[in-house]
């Protein structure tokens, strides 16, 4: 018996030292509780973390991967990021950032259904996430390429900042002219004009506006004169081109700086034709010579 013991022993022993002094076993790699400043550090420390688990097919949770990804992101690995932000979602975690960071991982890679997707995800499951407005003027943004309708059916979630940034009033202006809504595009006219006296398509429709306007007055009243040429209606014609007058008038303010801006033919005509209707004969010519 002893025999048999002493045996087992020396083969223990001579299995032991088969490994030989150098051979370390390797043991499970342990997420310290203050993680190194420097993101390249942290992020090894994780990604050692995850290659260990996944290598030995264990279980690595949710918000695991989250973190691992933050850190992934910060160190500037991208790929690896998206990769365990994605194992993250597809485990069923979720919270905004993680929303957040994948919507920014591929914008940056111009995965615009993905990051629209996650955008989206993000305003509807975290209205009262703390950079909401930013999530949705990013979508607005994105809208405006893929859905100009669903772009301005989330016009009023966006601040009041965002609206009044001229880009977005400029997008919705030009929406706003396409779709036929004459009051929308006056009151979208004038705020652009508020942010930019010289926003173009701005003063080009409230020059038009007012210039129509008049001249179709003025139409109408002489038409109507010359068909009954009597004093009373003469008074009527009077006071109508009061009115008439203050149009024309109107319609210049936006005419001027329009013609500071490109004085040629494609403005003489009308402002020819105003002086012409204010008795102007002087400016009228003036205005003609450019329409020859």
């Amino acid at each position: 018996m002893k025999n048999y013991l002493f045996i087992f022993i020396s083969l223990l022993v001579i299995a032991v030292s088969c490994k030989g002094p150098g051979t370390v076993v390797k043991q499970v790699p342990q997420i310290p509780a203050e993680m190194p400043s420097e993101p390249a550090q942290a992020f090894q420390v994780w990604k050692e973390y995850i290659d260990y688990k996944e290598a030995n097919q264990l279980a690595i949770t949710g918000d695991e991967y989250f973190n691992a990804a933050a850190y992934a992101k910060s160190a500037g690995d991208l790929a690896v990021a998206l990769q365990w932000f994605e194992n993250s979602l597809s485990s069923g975690y979720e919270n905004p950032l993680l929303f957040d960071n994948l919507a920014a991982i591929y914008k940056e890679q111009n995965n615009l259904s993905k990051e629209l997707n996650n955008l989206k995800a993000l305003s509807d499951k975290y209205p009262a996430y703390e950079k909401i407005s930013d999530v949705n003027e990013r979508l607005f943004e994105i809208y405006l390429e893929v859905d100009k309708n669903q772009a301005f059916a989330m016009w009023n979630q966006m601040t009041f900042e965002a609206r009044n940034k001229e880009s977005n009033l400029d997008a919705y202006f030009r929406y706003s002219l396409s779709s036929d809504n004459q009051a929308r595009t006056d009151s979208i006219a004038d705020a652009l004009l508020k942010i930019n006296p010289r926003h173009v398509a701005s003063l080009e429709w409230n020059a038009v506006k007012y210039y129509e306007k008049a001249e179709n007055r003025y139409q109408l009243e002489m038409d109507k004169y010359n068909r009954n040429k009597t004093h009373v209606q003469y008074q009527f014609l009077l006071n109508a081109l009061k009115v008439v007058t203050a149009d024309f008038k109107k319609s210049l303010t936006y005419f001027d700086p329009l013609w500071e801006i490109d004085p040629g033919s494609k403005y003489a005509a009308y402002m020819a034709n105003i002086y012409t209707r204010l008795n102007n004969q002087d400016k009228a010519d003036y205005y003609k010579r450019y329409l020859k």
